[in-house]
């Protein structure tokens, strides 16, 4: 495979590029990424790449300076370059530095498949790799693997085979057993392609040499992020050799993969008989990977029977968590929805008969309910398509119970983080200088004519102007800080809820606990039950 380093100051640019390419389909894989020239410099060298995607204009070196020096660490190295409109001066210096090629953005999937397949034949051929001709053939033969994983992509999830035909000539089907095995690949880190390719090998000769051609067929062997899948077909009475030498497969992988932080599950599809019916064994083997969830990596998961449904999100747990999460996103909470997915965990995890599916789903409905609720209170989520598209990609790839809620919290969490830096950056300065002071003295009697004095506003004026700019009164503001830090201090199981009162500005236990059950629905002798 091919190196590419890719370098722009906008972390955007550089997501939306590496999501844009099939990079497998183009025998390319993304080694790095930069934001700036001077870091640019550094993985070029450290990983010695064959294409640099970059922006011409950027912070440190310019994209030009920048390629100008990595012409001197790598003679060879090719370019890409990112341009605006306007920037076309910039693009004729860099054409004297040797670069062929440039974009305008906003970038085009389309264009840039093109360019890099035009970079990657003129870097193969270059190279010596390959003629000219061959690299037209192997351009040609990327389009066809590309257009046969899609015609397996559509053939997995549809469930109305509308050209039998045309799947039949494909992938040479003889109208035997179909049968398709998930390899799911859990590790902290990106695959290498040492590792890829050394799978997909040893996979591929292991099927051949245990069972043997004449036995068994094996349609695709194909790995996609984390999870290998393999399509196979055999005669209906050699189901239990398969079986057996499947796996054989999986123990001996799981003797290797481990060695290189990669921990391996294997989950078997049912068995069918007619293509039109392959989705339900992709559909099973997909459920039997999941389990690992539950039940652990390291295993083999038989996708025979479907689970029966146990109608988890309908549980009256997450009916409340739901209810709770509402309550508190609307007072942007973060503290507190971490404390109630907390609760959420601990009760799963004493469920019974508890699926790998039915905890996937489940993390996914949150994720998903989160984000209709921050549109709900017309909460403006930066970049939300983006962030969701990456959220639900670590989902589908996380091992288990502890790594899904980690994730889901994560995501909450920096989102709401996120909202509030951006709030707080939009106030005057008049409204952070009050926010920063009620920080400091929430434990004191606060007035409305100090605050006034303190920002040289009339009490009349000042009101208006933190009502209209946070929707929030001067009063409001002082109790959610006063409840909020109460909160906190209730995890304090030795502090008597008087002594906590007087803590956060309070006088009287009874206005305490009024305003306390006001803002989170409990008491505060409840809320310490729950959370201490």
């Amino acid at each position: 495979m091919l190196k590419v380093i890719i370098a722009d100051d906008e972390e955007r640019v550089c997501r939306l590029i590496q999501k844009l390419v099939d990079w497998d389909a183009l025998d390319m894989e993304i080694a790095a990424t930069a934001s700036n020239g001077i870091e640019a410099l550094d993985v070029i060298e450290r990983y010695k790449p064959d294409l640099v995607i970059t922006d011409i204009r950027m912070p440190g070196y310019d994209g030009l300076d920048m390629i100008e020096k990595a012409k001197e660490l790598k003679e060879d190295l090719e370019f890409i370059i990112i341009s605006g409109y306007g920037q076309f001066e910039y693009a004729q210096r860099a054409i004297r530095y040797g670069v062929g090629e440039y974009l305008l953005k906003p970038i085009q999937k389309k264009e840039l498949t093109e360019t890099l397949e035009k970079v990657r034949d003129h870097i193969l051929t270059k190279k010596g790799l390959v003629s000219r001709e061959e690299a037209e053939e192997m351009k040609s033969l990327t389009l066809l693997e590309k257009k046969k994983k899609d015609l397996l992509s559509q053939l997995i999830s549809e469930r109305e085979v509308l050209d039998e035909e045309g799947y039949r000539h494909a992938f040479r089907f003889h109208g035997e057993t179909l049968q398709i095995y998930l390899l799911q690949l859990d590790t902290e880190d990106k695959l290498t392609i040492d590792i890829r390719e050394r799978l997909e090998e040893k996979v591929s000769l292991h099927l051949a040499e245990v069972m043997g051609e004449d036995t068994l067929t094996v349609k695709e062997v194909h790995l996609e992020h984390k999870l290998m899948l393999i399509l196979l077909e055999y005669p209906a009475p050699e189901k239990e050799m398969v079986r057996k030498g499947m796996r054989e497969l999986f123990h001996s992988l799981r003797g290797i993969l481990p060695l290189n932080g990669v921990e391996v599950t294997l989950g078997e599809g049912v068995s069918v008989s007619d293509i039109k019916d392959l989705y339900k064994s992709y559909e099973t083997a997909l459920l039997a990977v999941e389990e690992r969830l539950v039940k652990g990596t390291g295993r083999i998961f038989l996708g025979e029977d479907k689970p029966e449904e146990h109608q988890l999100l309908r549980s009256d747990a997450v009916f409340q968590f739901f209810k709770n999460m509402e309550k508190s996103l609307s007072a942007l909470d973060y503290e507190a929805i971490q404390d109630h997915l907390k609760n959420l965990k601990e009760t799963i995890i004493l469920k019974d008969h508890l699926t790998g599916h039915e905890l996937i789903h489940l993390i996914k409905e949150i994720s998903s309910h989160f984000t209709v609720m921050m549109r709900k209170n017309r909460f403006l989520m930066p970049e939300e398509s983006e962030v969701k598209v990456e959220h639900l990609q670590r989902i589908e790839s996380a091992h288990s119970l502890e790594e899904l809620f980690s994730l889901v919290e994560e995501w909450i969490v920096s989102s709401v983080k996120v909202l509030l830096q951006h709030r707080s950056e939009s106030f005057s300065g008049p409204i952070r200088e009050v926010q920063a002071y009620l920080e400091d003295n929430y434990m004191r009697s606060v007035t409305l004519d100090e605050i006034s004095n303190l920002t040289g506003f009339s009490p009349t004026y000042f009101s208006t102007m933190i009502k209209k700019e946070t929707g929030k009164s001067f009063l409001e503001h002082l109790t959610e800080i006063r409840i909020n830090k109460a909160k906190e201090l209730l995890k304090e199981k030795d502090l008597r809820i008087m002594d906590i009162c007087e803590m956060v500005g309070y006088s009287d236990v009874k206005h305490f606990t009024k305003s306390f059950i006001r803002y989170t629905g409990l008491k505060p002798n409840e809320y310490r039950k729950i959370y201490a």
